[in-house]
């Protein structure tokens, strides 16, 4: 995996995780607004206790929105670790603003004084160093093993 595609899944980690927000927030609305309905009259078999299913339903996503969230957050502190490594303190910049900020190369450019091409050349080579260090790291870790 490139320096570039592990550092864009912090963005698609973190869609994912809104994504199973507002499904959350979503299902959370609809068993607020669940209500019985009593009546003397007798009912046929089935299940129809949708406020049982629905939590049931709703601690499911619970769990798995905290195992993305715990997912995103040791990704970001693996690629935090990578970004704090590099040499120098523009690559730092840029990298971060980027892939942990959102923003794009022209906001960067305007934060920074730099040129729009400067600011993508300078990415080039901080996303090279990026890789050096990650590759230096997963050595490291694989003697250590």
């Amino acid at each position: 995996m490139t320096a570039k595609e592990e550092l864009r899944q912090i963005r698609e980690i973190d869609m994912e995780v809104k994504a199973l927000e507002d499904s959350l927030l979503e299902l959370e609305t609809k068993l607020t607004r669940i209500t019985p309905i009593l009546s003397d009259m007798p009912k046929g078999g089935g299940d129809n206790d949708k406020i049982a299913t629905g939590i049931s339903k709703l601690v499911e996503m619970k769990k798995e929105y905290w195992q993305r969230i715990s997912q995103l957050r040791d990704h970001q502190k693996k690629c935090e670790l990578v970004i704090f490594g590099l040499s120098c303190s523009i690559y730092r910049i840029i990298l971060y603003q980027r892939y942990f900020k959102y923003l794009s190369f022209n906001d960067i450019s305007e934060m920074t004084n730099y040129s729009y091409r400067h600011i993508c050349r300078l990415h080039g080579e901080a996303l090279r160093e990026y890789e050096t260090i990650k590759r230096w790291q997963d050595m490291s870790y694989s003697e250590v093993r």
